[in-house]
């Protein structure tokens, strides 16, 4: 192709984008959102719906603005969303202030990356089959934010169902540990995710840990998360997480031996890297 014809196309996708939502176009998506908990796939389309929903003052037209783009991107880590400027109508005077909870599952639905943002829409999707209103400003009104976790995995029973036999008191002890780590380590934020990310991939490939001991148990406690879902799809997680169980019960030089042969069960095992939200 062209170059000259590569910039038509160019500005014409741009063009495109940036062409303000049809106000009918949201209301439908409302309406499909409402009776199935299906969000559209069209990332703009689906901010407009859950905005429709959490904002009724909100006006479609300032979809466009880059300013307030931005900001709703950070929804899906702090629960909030941008309010309008507008003057309220009747209809947002009366609105039902949604939860954080809420909030929070909307912007894993709309913004989060995968899986995060699949498992969000599948938990909208089973509510609405069971017979909630999602698009209700209310829905999730009396649920609490997970200690650890997104609100989608936790909708949809996690960490519950990875209490699976043989490993129903290991899990449980884990999850306990791990809730408490999570409320020790602060707020969490853009850069503390890509820290954990990075630091769990080192860990996985070359066995090191931080010398900080909050973070360092937070990843092995997501390495003992992983080898529960790994024996969920039917893995063999037997010598790993007897290693990870010894690990967490132990203490001083000991400890440091334990961790250490759970270096060596990683190094001859292959236990996928979960792509959580810790």
């Amino acid at each position: 192709m062209k170059a000259k014809n590569k910039g038509r196309l160019a500005r014409l996708d741009k063009a495109i984008h940036h062409r303000p939502l049809r106000r009918s176009a949201i209301d439908a998506a409302l309406e499909q959102f409402r009776a199935t908990g299906e969000l559209p796939e069209q990332q703009r389309l689906a901010d407009a719906v859950t905005r429709t929903v959490l904002d009724p003052g909100w006006d479609v037209a300032e979809e466009t603005n880059p300013v307030l783009k931005h900001l709703r991107a950070a929804q899906v880590r702090v629960g909030i969303t941008v309010q309008s400027v507008k003057p309220q109508t009747e209809e947002a005077k009366t609105h039902v202030e949604p939860s954080k909870v809420l909030r929070c599952l909307y912007g894993e639905a709309v913004w989060a990356p995968e899986p995060v943002r699949g498992i969000a829409r599948k938990a909208l999707a089973w509510h609405a089959d069971g017979g909630d209103d999602v698009a209700s400003p209310s829905f999730l009104a009396d649920r609490e934010m997970p200690r650890f976790g997104t609100v989608g995995f936790a909708l949809l029973g996690y960490p519950d169902l990875l209490v699976v036999p043989p490993y129903e008191d290991q899990a449980r002890r884990l999850f306990v540990r791990y809730g408490d780590l999570m409320q020790r380590k602060g707020p969490c934020n853009e850069d503390w995710e890509r820290r954990f990310f990075d630091l769990s991939v080192e860990f996985y490939r070359h066995g090191k840990l931080p010398t900080d001991p909050v973070m360092r148990d937070i990843i092995l406690g997501s390495v003992e998360i992983d080898a529960l879902f790994e024996h969920k799809r039917g893995g063999n997680v037997a010598e790993l997480m007897a290693a990870l169980d010894a690990a967490a019960r132990a203490s001083g030089d000991e400890r440091d031996a334990a961790i250490g042969q759970v270096v060596e069960v990683i190094r001859r095992t292959d236990v996928e890297i979960v792509g959580r939200i810790p």
